[in-house]
């Protein structure tokens, strides 16, 4: 396995026995850099990048991919409702779904 270059041998051993395990850690500098690049994008014509959640919607992450102008794609209603309690405004919350849920 290899360690993301934002950690090194010895974070990754204090925080395993800081938490329990198995334990997610993510580059927020990472994140911002990746969404930065997409939104860079060149396109004549402009173009709307989306983050699908169902990668991980974990609220912090949304918010990031929010605050650096990325949409969200929701595979479902209870998806884009659990966007929104995270924070997302409703205008930038894409259904992907083909058939709506009991949420509606």
């Amino acid at each position: 396995m290899q360690t993301p270059r934002f950690l090194t041998p010895e974070l990754v051993y204090h925080i395993a026995e800081s938490f329990e395990t198995p334990v997610y850690v993510y580059s927020e500098k990472e994140l911002r850099e990746r969404a930065r690049e997409f939104m860079a994008f060149p396109s004549a014509f402009g173009h709307t990048v989306r983050y699908a959640m169902k990668a991980n919607p974990q609220r912090n992450i949304l918010r990031i991919f929010e605050n650096e102008g990325l949409f969200i794609d929701a595979s479902s209603d209870f998806e884009a409702l659990r966007a929104v309690a995270a924070g997302i405004r409703a205008e930038k919350i894409q259904i992907s779904s083909q058939e709506l849920g009991k949420h509606t």
